[in-house]
């Protein structure tokens, strides 16, 4: 399990929205779709 963090800011830099997600590696390689924890409203 890895915990991977995105944010992003709009052009007037006003304010940051963030997620937290979790992903993993499947048995064949590939990763499996992430599994959003957490993001600001």
């Amino acid at each position: 399990m890895d915990l991977i963090m995105g944010m992003n800011s709009g052009s007037s830099f006003d304010g940051i929205d963030v997620i937290l997600a979790e992903t993993k590696i499947s048995e064949d390689g590939f990763p499996e779709a992430p599994r959003f924890l957490s993001r600001n409203l």
